[in-house]
Parts: structure tokens; sequence; C-alpha cells
């Protein structure tokens, strides 16, 4: 089963082009549109390949056709989201329920989702990042995740965390924690993620001065995988000016991924060449 990673897209060797600049583009956080918010969507965002909902009680992910869950365990559900670094120019919808601009924002804050501890999210279109502030003397013992919707969840041997979603992968990276003196200074905190029997993930935490704040960083990145028993490889990639995505391979794997409208569906020697176009805008938002 071979990797495919949007991170390869960044090492083609193309100047300016569709495919290297839209994963560097921040994500738009906008709260949520209509009269009554889906699921309780309070907000929402957009990545490359993905969608972002979050409600009282969870952030959800969707990746194709899969939904996956971080919950904050034990978490104030009433802590109040607050956007920041808001964009220049709105986005404009125009669609049934909807037409006009939306704000959009650099960063989403919620506050106080543990006593002390705010949760502040952000990032590219290929990564999410979210940092836990916790005020000098905030107990961080306290932050307890779980991802529902997951396969499965397991741990890699530098210390990442990855669950499984169908043929996807969401990695959870070793967080940064680090506490920055009164000169600016930035002392680091070795951290680990545990998974508990139950599957709940809690984080440990080296010696670290709780008379001043702390931060922890972990950053979340998305994958896909091109399915298939036996080998198969990519050999070529390109894009249009569209910003389509186009990639060229062979696989003797009979079990390779194929769509209902592909021009041969099915393996039918020992080895084959195959064609995929990728739509890099995100899918719909969750709803």
């Amino acid at each position: 089963m071979r990797l495919f990673s949007l991170v390869l897209l960044s090492a083609c060797a193309y100047a300016a082009t569709p495919s290297q600049i839209l994963p560097q583009q921040p994500i738009r956080f906008e709260p949520h549109i209509g009269s009554s918010a889906p699921d309780g969507i309070e907000w929402s965002a957009r990545g490359l390949g993905y969608s972002l909902a979050f409600t009282a009680n969870a952030t959800k992910f969707k990746l194709g056709d899969q939904t996956l869950a971080l919950r904050l365990l034990g978490a104030d559900p009433k802590a109040p989201f607050e956007a920041t670094s808001p964009y220049s120019v709105p986005t404009q919808y125009f669609t049934a329920a909807y037409r006009g601009p939306v704000q959009s924002y650099r960063r989403l804050r919620r506050r106080q989702v543990y006593p002390g501890v705010d949760v502040v999210f952000y990032g590219t279109g290929q990564n999410l990042e979210y940092d836990f502030e916790i005020a000098a003397g905030a107990d961080p013992s306290r932050i307890r995740l779980r991802f529902d919707g997951a396969d499965h969840l397991r741990m890699t041997p530098n210390g990442d965390l990855l669950a499984a979603l169908g043929s996807q992968t969401v990695t959870q990276h070793l967080p940064v924690v680090y506490q920055t003196a009164k000169d600016g200074k930035r002392t680091a905190v070795h951290a680990e993620y545990q998974i508990e029997s139950n599957r709940d993930v809690t984080l440990r935490l080296d010696r670290y001065d709780p008379s001043t704040p702390l931060i922890i960083d972990p950053v979340i990145s998305f994958a896909a995988l091109l399915p298939g028993s036996k080998s198969s490889v990519g050999v070529a990639i390109t894009h249009d000016a569209h910003g389509y995505i186009y990639l060229a391979g062979n696989t003797s794997a009979s079990d390779f991924v194929g769509t209902a409208n592909a021009f041969n569906g099915v393996n039918r020697g020992t080895q084959n060449i195959w064609m995929m176009k990728i739509d890099p805008a995100p899918p719909a938002a969750i709803g």
C-alpha cells in the first residue's frame, strides 16, 4: 500500500503554480451562516482536501466521505469562540440558503475550555495547528483527547499519533511544548502522547515551571492512501491552469483504487498504467 500525501506537491519545480500556492494559503475560519446551524455547527473552515466544523462538543474533520471528531473530554461545552485576525476581503456566498459576504478570519480561539486553558486554531490549507495556551498555575493534565470515528490509533516511532480513517490518515504530530520567559527566551519542554486502554489520548510532560504560562502546539496533517495489495508507483505529476492535479504511474495490484467512470476499472494484466485527476478544491462544508 502506497502513501500519497499532498506534501509531494510542494516538491514540483514550478514557479508560482496553483499546486504550490494552494497548500500555503491560510485556513479561513467563518461563522455559520443561515438561520439554524446543522448539528450545532458554530464555525467552519476549509483546507486543501478537507473541511472543518466546530461545535460545542467537537471539532469535526471531513475528508471525502469520512468524518473524524476530535473531542476535548471534560471541556466546558459553553466555552465561547472568538475569531481574530480578519481577512481584508470577505468570502462571497451565492447559495440557496444565503447570498452575500461572510467575514473570515485567520485564527479561531476558544476561551477557557478547561480552567486557565484556551485553545487556538490556525494553519495553512495543508496543515491545521491548534495551540493549548495554559495560564500560570493551570493544570495541563486535564487535557484529554478522543478521536471519534477513527478505525484505529497508533503511535509512530518518533512519537506522532496516527488515526486511520478508511483509506485516509490523519497525523497529529508530536507537539512542540515551550515556556517563554519575561526576557523572551523560550525553554522547551519534552512531551509525549499516551494512548489509554479506552483509546483516549493524554499528554505526558517533563518537568516545567508551573508559575510561567505554557504553550502546547500540535500540528495535524492529512494524507490519503492509494490502496493496493501489490506494488503501485507514481512516476509523473503535473497540473493545469485551473489547479487540477494529474498523476500517472503503474500498478500490479488487482485491487488498485478505481472509480465508477474509469476507462478500465479492473486490472486485467500483470502490470497496468494508471492516470488520476485530483480536484484540489476542498469538499463542501459538513452539514
